[in-house]
């Protein structure tokens, strides 16, 4: 966090944007976007997209039933595997009309929540 405080500090100081002619943030706009319908490219972008889509979207899901499995295991309780691919499908296209990443679960942040003794998913906003 030091270095990326420091970087930028000296990046605006010495005006490196401009004397090097690499892109900065600039202005971040504030609060949530407008919902808009997302675009969809059509020809040959579209039968990339959907392969690359379709490839991604089997390993988040496979890596999201692991992690549930996992700590479903460790604390004794049922996953519907059903349930959790509609969940992720009905989050990632509500989603897709904000411009939000998509969403899959993750070892790592669910690790660090079962470590730390969380026991909702209220932990995860937090």
């Amino acid at each position: 966090m030091i270095v990326v405080f420091l970087s930028t500090l000296i990046s605006f100081a010495m005006d490196l944007g401009a004397k090097y002619g690499f892109k900065i943030a600039g202005e971040i706009p504030s609060g949530i976007p407008s919902p808009s319908i997302p675009t969809i490219p059509s020809g040959d972008k579209l039968s990339s997209l959907l392969t690359a889509v379709l490839v991604l979207s089997l390993i988040g899901y496979c890596e999201s039933i692991a992690v549930a499995l996992t700590y479903a295991s460790k604390n004794r309780y049922d996953i519907r595997a059903d349930q959790e691919l509609l969940a992720f499908g009905v989050a990632n296209v509500v989603g897709s009309f904000f411009s939000a990443y998509p969403v899959a679960g993750g070892f790592g942040r669910s690790a660090v929540n079962a470590n730390s003794g969380a026991k909702s998913q209220l932990a995860g906003a937090i």
